[in-house]
């Protein structure tokens, strides 16, 4: 019995397979099983898999669904699992590549530590040829020295699949995907990292790569948000049974994700009913901006969003003129696009003292990390990198821990400032 399977869900991907493939039988690490499950392609991917097998049926299976049907990946990635046999199952995308090392390093991590379930790693982004794509940056961010790391995963997934290697007797106790759902990798993590524990090795094992047709990225908000609001509300259904996701503080904030969500759609009504809920969950998050910042901060989906109704407008201006009422008539005329951090201010009960001033810093600071993203778009990195550091400024504890996520540690990492004298700086956006 091999003590590692790793199980390649195979999709119409028949220019990236074999190098999927290599990268599995390559390792050096040799104790293991390769897994294909086709999921009904309708290119060469099968008989390549099947190629594989004729060559090496020692290594490699190669399986289909009952009358070679489409699935979906989760139902494909459930069934690999299934027939495998290792007692250690790795995940790998036909359209990835693993580095050679990649479980000998992480087979070494578990040796280390044998109260742990998974290990995972970063991941790099590579186009289509296997070229690097450093201007995406790091795919993958280390979570496990958070008190509740689940916690920073309700906003979006941050675990690259492809780079976890799990014990199989842990997931038998957590389940696996959900078939229905199309990100049902990141479904998955927030019930693992709820549930499991989990050890992270800092180094990049794995190619992710960006061909145009991936599942998760660079897709349109129509196809997005619907996929996102589907894996909220099916941890929503599963909280009460889950210990880390059943605390206050967790049920909130899926109940903010959810009005997150609901408000880019459009449906402010059902966002604000959503938001009256993470409040009665965890009355907590009202006292400081600090608690919510994380959530707050998504200026880089910021273009999601639709204007705020005139009604929000209006308990804005009541908000401001007890917080600063010379602020009243700017923001209120603006009619500036309404990102959820405005409009989350325009629902609050207003506020005063230091809380209101706090507030209104968070959220000014959100504008201006908006702002950089539409310079940024429009091709002008330098006044993007100005409105970073005024986001900052404004806002100083976005840099204080995991305040406010890895957009903004991404923001810190792109800028670079250069002092020119007591009262000069100037300003660079890296390459």
């Amino acid at each position: 019995m091999p003590t590692v399977s790793i199980c390649i869900p195979s999709y119409n991907h028949a220019p990236y397979l074999p190098a999927a493939i290599e990268s599995a039988l390559g390792q050096t690490y040799r104790d293991l099983e390769v897994v294909i499950v086709d999921d009904g392609s309708t290119d060469d991917s099968l008989e390549i898999a099947r190629a594989y097998e004729r060559r090496e049926p020692e290594r490699v299976r190669v399986l289909t669904h009952p009358g070679h049907v489409n699935r979906g990946t989760a139902a494909t990635a459930n069934l690999a699992r299934d027939v495998s046999r290792g007692s250690l199952w790795s995940g790998l995308p036909s359209d990835d590549v693993l580095h050679a090392d990649r479980l000998e390093r992480l087979m070494a991590h578990l040796d280390r530590r044998p109260e742990l379930d998974l290990v995972y790693s970063y991941a790099r982004y590579v186009d289509a040829a296997g070229r690097p794509l450093p201007e995406r940056g790091i795919l993958g961010t280390d979570i496990t020295g958070e008190r509740h790391p689940v916690d920073l995963l309700i906003p979006g997934n941050l675990i690259p699949a492809t780079t976890v290697l799990a014990r199989r007797d842990g997931f038998e106790r957590i389940g696996f995907h959900e078939d229905l759902l199309v990100y049902s990798d990141w479904e998955l993590w927030v019930r693992v990292f709820a549930s499991a524990r989990v050890g992270f090795v800092p180094k990049v094992l794995v190619d992710y790569r960006v061909h145009g047709a991936n599942a998760s990225v660079d897709l349109e908000p129509s196809v997005h948000l619907p996929r996102s609001l589907a894996v909220v509300e099916s941890l929503e259904r599963k909280a009460p049974s889950i210990p880390g996701l059943s605390r206050r503080r967790a049920r909130a904030l899926l109940a903010l994700e959810r009005a997150y969500l609901e408000f880019c759609t459009g449906r402010p009504e059902a966002a604000e009913a959503s938001l009256g809920s993470a409040f009665d969950h965890d009355p907590a998050l009202l006292e400081s901006p600090a608690r919510l910042a994380y959530f707050l901060t998504r200026w880089e989906n910021d273009v999601l969003h639709p204007w705020l109704p005139a009604a929000s407008y209006e308990r804005l201006a009541g908000w401001l003129r007890s917080a600063s009422p010379v602020m009243v008539d700017a923001a209120v005329a603006a009619r500036a696009p309404g990102n959820f951090s405005v409009w989350v201010l325009s629902a609050l009960p207003p506020a005063t003292g230091r809380a209101a001033r706090e507030w209104m810093r968070l959220v000014a600071a959100v504008q201006y990390l908006a702002a950089s993203q539409q310079h940024r778009r429009a091709g002008s990195p330098a006044l993007s990198a100005m409105r970073k550091v005024q986001a900052l400024r404004t806002y100083p504890r976005l840099l204080s821990g995991r305040a406010a996520g890895p957009p903004v540690r991404r923001a810190v990492e792109s800028i670079r400032v250069t002092r020119m004298g007591p009262r000069r700086r100037r300003v660079e956006a890296r390459a």
